[in-house]
């Protein structure tokens, strides 16, 4: 994993402002989108990559996985940030 991978998600759950960062491997979020993110990943949900494989969704998984769980969390997104490290991570994740 990229040393700089991190991401900042901006939205709604249930009508109430939520904010999700990730930085230094771990989420930082407001009660509502963590137990979402732990719901995601209790109920094993899955991403199709291009290259077929499936990436499971959750926080065990690395920044990919931990950011498509928090982007399923919410309701309405209104911004979303990513470092360039984690984009150059799956980069190098896809082509693995």
């Amino acid at each position: 994993m990229h040393p700089g991978s991190a991401f900042l998600v901006r939205g709604t759950i249930n009508g109430t402002p939520a904010t999700a960062r990730w930085t230094d491997h771990q989420l930082d979020a407001d009660a509502e989108v963590l137990e979402r993110v732990d719901l995601i990943a209790s109920v094993g949900l899955e991403h199709a990559r291009p290259d077929g494989r499936a990436l499971r969704l959750g926080l065990d998984d690395g920044p990919i996985a931990a950011l498509l769980a928090v982007l399923r969390s919410f309701d309405d997104i209104r911004e979303v940030e990513l470092s360039v490290d984690l984009y150059l991570e799956e980069q190098g994740d896809v082509m693995s």
